[in-house]
């Protein structure tokens, strides 16, 4: 594996003040009411970039990036890599939407940009965390906060020595986020790609609560049928209820299997962990079947009044467990995986 160095656009922190919305970041001037769309985002990280509130550096570079919140932080390298040189040691865990992919293909096409970089992870080594600790005791290029998270952006000189550990040390990597940009990136002809390298030891993995929208109420109850004859759905006990008679969906948080969640019904799937990419393969057929048809939400941003919803929920996933294994990928976007980069901290054009 190679270390490219890249030209990141940056904030000007020294100049300007800058807000973070939905995770992304703008100048706190502009208001982002608009900015609900990956292409409307990319065209104003472009203008910000003609009117020099976010900038280009100069020289070709890579990166540290420590993002730090209470209980919580990772440390990585944010490089450019190849995309035919990781393609034997680069594992993906989940399929992608067609549809989804399209419309990155399309912003690629139009803006040349992409405004976070993919999140990779390895196995760990000890010669790469001394490398990162050593270089975060210099003083940082850029520091910028929002409510929970510090993060903080070191310059690295194209260092040959560098180049060479994370050659020598990381033999597997995991895309733990980034599976619509990087198919996207393929099917345009790209040649690079742009991410956070971080170790394993840092990625934290996410209950999903999926909740489903403009689904047919014949349709569910038919899918709920096919469902309970196939996989022995159980209901949960009426212990698990608040004084209104809901179901308390925080009683699945240590659940390692997947659930339905109906008319204020929980449905546990009786299969066992090692049945999970199956189980969730076959959910997504009848339910989405390569349409975005549902919302995500992780488990600490729990969907209010979920029992009145046709909600899944499903089990965090350990990266550990299966960073080399070579078998049937998760549905799209049954996992989530922090940290994050948020768009705007730190960008690339293509």
């Amino acid at each position: 594996m190679q270390l490219h160095t890249l030209r990141a656009i940056l904030p000007d922190v020294n100049k300007h003040i800058y807000i973070f919305k939905s995770n992304r970041l703008f100048k706190n001037e502009y208001s982002p009411r608009e900015q609900t769309t990956h292409v409307k985002y990319y065209s104003y990280i472009l203008s910000q970039i003609e009117r020099n509130s976010f900038y280009q550096s100069d020289n070709e570079r890579l990166y540290i990036l420590k993002m730090e919140s209470e209980g919580f932080e990772s440390i990585g390298l944010v490089a450019k890599l190849n995309i035919e040189e990781i393609k034997n040691i680069l594992h993906l865990h989940e399929e992608t939407i067609n549809t989804k992919v399209q419309d990155y293909i399309n912003d690629l096409s139009q803006h040349n940009i992409l405004t976070s970089p993919l999140t990779l992870s390895h196995n760990g080594s000890s010669a790469i965390d001394e490398y990162l600790s050593n270089e975060i005791e210099k003083s940082h290029h850029l520091e910028i906060k929002n409510t929970t998270t510090t993060y903080k952006i070191w310059e690295t000189k194209n260092n040959q020595e560098v180049k060479d550990l994370f050659a020598k040390e990381i033999t597997h990597l995991f895309l733990a986020d980034g599976h619509h940009r990087l198919e996207a990136l393929k099917q345009s002809g790209k040649n690079f790609l742009y991410a956070y390298i971080i170790s394993n030891k840092y990625l934290k993995s996410r209950n999903i609560f999926r909740v489903y929208e403009d689904i047919d109420k014949n349709k569910i109850e038919k899918i709920i049928k096919i469902l309970l004859k196939d996989y022995d759905l159980k209901k949960c006990s009426k212990d698990n209820r608040d004084i209104n008679n809901n179901i308390n969906i925080k009683n699945l948080a240590d659940s390692d299997s997947p659930a339905l969640i109906y008319n204020n019904e929980i449905f546990h799937f009786n299969n066992d962990r090692q049945n999970l990419k199956a189980s969730l393969a076959q959910i997504y057929k009848y339910l989405s079947n390569d349409t975005l048809n549902f919302i995500n939400y992780h488990d600490a941003q729990d969907p209010q009044n979920v029992y009145k919803m046709l909600c899944l929920f499903i089990p965090k996933i350990d990266a550990n467990n299966f960073v080399t294994e070579e078998s049937v990928k998760f549905p799209p976007h049954s996992s989530y995986f922090e940290p994050k980069v948020p768009d705007g901290l730190l960008s690339m054009l293509l």
